[in-house]
């Protein structure tokens, strides 16, 4: 069963592939997520829990 209210596609610089229970970020040609991770939402019980990920620049260094 597909999780209801699906995340939209609103990350600038990437686009979503939505599954049934999680949604992956894929970056555009040129651009990296900032914290090198891909799961952008996962969903249980038919609640999406959403992680802050962004695209940036592939020469954008991240700071610790």
């Amino acid at each position: 069963k597909w999780c209801e209210h699906p995340p939209e596609n609103s990350v600038p610089n990437g686009q979503l592939e939505v599954g049934r229970s999680q949604a992956v970020l894929h970056c555009k040609e040129g651009f990296r997520e900032k914290d090198d991770r891909r799961i952008y939402a996962t969903c249980n019980y038919n609640k999406w829990s959403y992680a802050s990920l962004q695209c940036v620049g592939k020469d954008v260094k991240t700071v610790l």
